[in-house]
């Protein structure tokens, strides 16, 4: 009997999941078609001039016409600079904040000066990088960085401080040393807070990057809105922008995997 019961309430809480999954599936495409009805609808009737708006369909055609000639090949360029000042920034964050735990004089002697920092609007510095550095990747890059590095920073040292303190103290008392006191607790218990930060600051890579781009006039996707909107191409600058909305979504979706694979022994 008991184990008919069980096999019960399994099948129950499938069907659930199921139910569940299908209800969020469905308000997912419900929103979406919502707003593109509600947008055709108010560039059909001219509430907005459509010169200003655009309408969807001719966003869709536009990225389908389109794709492989300007989309595709600027997005490599934008992805390239984004990708390379996310991983330079988060690893640049992720050592100086694991220093900083480690050495709390240095953290308290250090603080005022990253708070000045971090209050800084970094995204500011982007013309004067292009001025610096030259319209190109470089410049990119170093503004990525400097736009992600406070997040990653703030997650990791967070993350770092959660550890509990007893463990630490037990484990001490084992006679672990400092160093397998950090690959054994510390760097399990804050990768959590870091992948916060991580997927946090791969969407802003990406945004600084665009704005650098946009002021820079260079190629890329952001130089691709700058020229649109100045040549009043709306429905080209609503489909770059989907466009970059898209690939952002795929990579914190690829970044969301990659915590689940490396976070599977919080689950057993």
């Amino acid at each position: 009997m008991a184990s008919h019961h069980l096999a019960d309430l399994a099948r129950e809480r499938s069907k659930a999941k199921r139910r569940r999954s299908t209800a969020i599936w469905l308000i997912r495409f419900g929103a979406l078609a919502g707003t593109l009805v509600l947008w055709q609808a108010v560039a059909d009737l001219k509430i907005v001039d459509s010169a200003l708006l655009s309408r969807p369909t001719d966003v869709a055609d536009y990225m389908v016409q389109n794709f492989g000639t300007i989309l595709a090949k600027n997005a490599s360029v934008t992805l390239l600079s984004a990708l390379a000042g996310f991983v330079l920034g988060s690893l640049a964050a992720t050592i100086v904040g694991f220093l900083l735990v480690r050495s709390p004089l240095l953290e308290t002697a250090l603080d005022p000066f990253l708070t000045l920092l971090n209050a800084f609007p970094r995204i500011a510095l982007a013309p004067l990088f292009v001025a610096w550095l030259g319209i190109g990747a470089v410049s990119n890059i170093v503004t990525a960085i400097t736009v992600i590095f406070f997040i990653v920073l703030i997650n990791v040292i967070a993350g770092a401080k959660s550890v509990d303190r007893d463990l630490g103290l037990l484990m001490t008392s084992l006679g672990a040393s400092s160093a397998v006191r950090f690959r054994r607790l510390v760097l399990p218990w804050a990768v959590p807070s870091i992948f916060a930060g991580l997927k946090l600051a791969l969407i802003y890579a990406m945004l600084a990057v665009i704005v650098s781009e946009m002021m820079a006039g260079s190629k890329g996707l952001g130089g691709q809105v700058s020229y649109l909107s100045n040549t009043f191409h709306m429905d080209g600058v609503f489909a770059v922008l989907i466009f970059v909305a898209i690939l952002t979504t795929l990579l914190t979706t690829a970044m969301n995997w990659l915590e689940r694979r490396l976070l599977r022994w919080q689950a057993a």
